[in-house]
């Protein structure tokens, strides 16, 4: 489907919420406010919508930009949108199962007891005492990545297989990196932890049989059918300001005067606009590498997606399409996804090399030989990993200080609020600030309309 720009009747002078960047949080707050009657612009640089969360058909096989599946949970309200988006469409569920590949054998994450049974000695022997210690001498007071998985599997195990990973996805080592990164704890629309609603673990996932990226589509025309205005392959923005609110937007030729600003570009690329005049905070960029090879005969895929944490290995990542589709897949061909954070050994290579140096490891690591390649497909996501250092609350303080200086300014998501947060986390950021904007609206309209007396309880 062609995203085009949705031109809707408008008073020029009519103030809207302009939602910036496209993505899942960005479209679940579009559809939200819309929902509510208010008139909102959405804004994407790309040519479609959905942001990390795309699709891209290659040789026939539907990739997504690096591996997305959902672990829906019904009672959640985030989840419980999805599962209302995907309910006209055929979706694949299934029980989920990782893994990290090292020391020439596939390690299940996290193990099942049955499997650490049957683990060397010195990882078993390690990962059991963790066990029986988790309630003394716990080093909870200690934030680093690595203290939290020492904590539980030990040091040899995360010395020999998680920690190359980590230093691998982050490019810095296991004790520079906050356990929240791991964690993916969620936050409120002013950036500050919250602490997760309790759940049972979940194991199976959902996955729509088209392509993840068909959430983000579901989601734009949900909007679009509301009369929400999208503008894609849209240019710079320019904001109008005073001292406390954002007073109008331009994009291109137009100018929008605006209610409420709702940003999930990064954190970064908005304390530009604004002129804050504040240090970046640290992202890294994402290469996806989409691979398609001939096929002899069908492998069992027991692993959506695999670490790989070895040096010589170029990519940190692969996600396999045949694991979701199994026997729906073309039976002649196979493709997967490789994911590269660490661009050291890339540097100065073109994109033909880098599929050459790619497909030189697939071949290493007995998946596909070299002369099996049919098509490739690269695609950098740039600044697409937020990445919390030790002392990233503090940073995010000092980062976020001018953004909330502006009371109709809000950053969320992924990328503006430096949230390391998976598909339904960003649905719920879309929801929190949508609702935030709206009741914030609803009194101001009840202020003004009552010669000043302030309604503070809203149901």
């Amino acid at each position: 489907m062609l995203f085009e720009e949705c031109l809707v009747n408008r008073n020029p002078s009519e103030k809207v919420t302009l939602i910036v960047g496209a993505g899942i949080a960005g479209l679940t707050a579009a559809y939200t406010i819309a929902s509510a009657g208010e008139k909102c612009v959405l804004l994407e640089r790309e040519s479609t919508v959905g942001g990390n969360c795309r699709s891209y058909v290659l040789d026939e096989v539907i990739f997504d930009l690096g591996p997305h599946i959902a672990l829906l949970n019904p009672t959640l309200e985030a989840d419980k949108l999805l599962l209302t988006l995907l309910e006209d469409e055929e979706f694949i569920s299934q029980k989920g199962r990782i893994a990290f590949y090292a020391k020439g054998k596939y390690w299940s994450f996290p193990p099942s007891i049955q499997e650490v049974l049957f683990y060397p000695w010195k990882y078993k022997r390690e990962i059991i005492s963790a066990y029986l210690q988790k309630n003394k001498n716990s080093s909870n007071n200690i934030d680093s990545l690595q203290c939290m998985i020492e904590e539980k599997a030990g040091h040899s195990f995360y010395e020999d297989i998680v920690g190359p990973y980590v230093l691998k996805k982050t490019c810095a080592s296991g004790d520079k990196i906050h356990r929240d990164w791991f964690l993916r704890l969620d936050r409120d629309i002013k950036t500050h932890k919250k602490t997760p609603d309790r759940v049972h673990p979940l194991r199976s996932w959902f996955y729509p049989s088209k392509g993840f990226g068909r959430i983000p589509q579901k989601l734009w025309e949900k909007y679009s059918l509301l009369g929400g205005e999208t503008i894609c392959n849209c240019g710079p923005v320019s904001f109008e300001k005073n001292d406390a609110r954002i007073v109008s937007a331009k994009v291109g030729n137009r100018t929008f005067p605006v209610k409420d600003v709702i940003w999930t570009g990064t954190i970064n690329e908005l304390n530009n606009l604004i002129g804050s005049g504040i240090h970046p905070i640290k992202y890294l960029d994402t290469l996806i590498i989409c691979l398609t090879y001939d096929r002899k005969k069908m492998v069992s895929r027991p692993f959506i997606y695999v670490y790989y944490p070895q040096k010589d290995l170029i990519f940190n990542r692969i996600y396999y399409p045949d694991h979701i589709y199994g026997d729906k897949n073309l039976s002649d061909r196979e493709g997967i996804c490789l994911e590269v954070n660490d661009f050291t050994s890339l540097q100065n290579l073109s994109d033909n090399e880098i599929v050459a140096r790619a497909a030189s490891d697939v071949e290493k690591l007995g998946l596909f030989m070299k002369n099996a390649l049919r098509q490739q497909r690269l695609f950098l996501l740039k600044e697409s990993l937020p990445v919390y250092e030790l002392n990233y609350e503090a940073r995010l303080q000092e980062t976020f200080k001018a953004v909330h200086g502006y009371q109709n300014l809000y950053s969320i998501g992924r990328g503006g609020g430096y949230f390391f947060c998976q598909t339904p986390a960003a649905v719920n950021q879309g929801l929190k600030v949508a609702k935030y904007v709206l009741q914030n609206n609803y009194k101001s309209e009840i202020k003004n309309t009552t010669e000043g007396h302030f309604v503070s309880n809203i149901p």
